[in-house]
């Protein structure tokens, strides 16, 4: 999907509900990965091995380690896991950038990867994000023969979300006398409360005037996106009255 459609948003929610429904809230461990941080296949590598040491204390971190250590080193977990009755989703952000170079690339460290989730003694999974359609194109042939090819579209919001709602819930202060309940008890509002009031009541102000309407009608027409919206909260934040502490 494309950027700011809400494509990490939807992958987390679900991993929680999964988690919500699972007896053991570690039952399933996620490593993430990104493109733009971990391309390089070394470094991937060991960020993947430093995460799975998470998985249980007696497991420890060697930095000095290389690229075949790390690698009999989180297939050697994974089958720990497995028994264990556990699993790992393998989340790889900007996927795109994991397959640069196409078939010039060796793609080493999709293909170790993916090369664990061919063992028998194995529970994993492997999520790619990636905003360009043809990412799976870009696969080299013995890494593009280890996926499932499994696609989900996402798209950006469209038809009944209006970008000045999204605007205002941006932006908008709890005004409530006590936030909500959490570890079984009430906890008091960060925020005062009188502040928090005043601070809505100018935000509807603001929005509601011709000037501020247009804007956010060209912001819907063009992007209506979480990430837009969001953007666009943070450049008003940014110009606020800071005497008054309004905008």
């Amino acid at each position: 999907g494309a950027r700011g459609s809400g494509k990490t948003a939807v992958l987390n929610a679900t991993l929680r509900e999964l988690t919500a429904t699972q007896d053991d809230a570690e039952k399933t461990l996620v490593v993430r990965l990104n493109g733009m941080l971990h391309g390089d296949e070394r470094v991937g590598v060991r960020e993947i091995a430093r995460q799975l040491c998470s998985a249980g204390d007696e497991l420890e971190f060697s930095r000095a380690a290389g690229f075949g250590e790390n690698v009999a080193f989180m297939r050697e977990v994974l089958r720990v896991l497995e028994v264990g009755g556990r699993a790992v989703v393998f989340v790889l952000e900007e996927f795109d950038l994991f397959a640069k170079g196409g078939a010039k690339s060796k793609q080493t460290l999709l293909y170790a990867v993916m090369d664990l989730l061919q063992q028998a003694q194995t529970r994993a999974a492997v999520v790619g994000v990636t905003s360009r359609h043809d990412a799976a194109e870009m696969l080299e042939k013995r890494v593009r023969s280890r996926f499932s090819f499994r696609r989900i579209l996402i798209a950006p919001p469209v038809a009944d979300v209006q970008a000045k709602d999204m605007f205002r819930d941006a932006l908008r202060l709890d005004d409530t006398d006590l936030a909500n309940e959490q570890d079984g008890g009430p906890v008091e509002a960060t925020v005062d409360v009188a502040y928090a009031k005043r601070f809505n009541d100018a935000l509807d102000a603001a929005v509601a005037t011709p000037a501020a309407s247009e804007a956010l009608k060209k912001v819907e027409a063009l992007e209506c996106t979480p990430r837009a919206v969001g953007d666009l909260a943070c450049l008003v934040l940014s110009r606020m009255d800071r005497q008054l502490g309004l905008v």
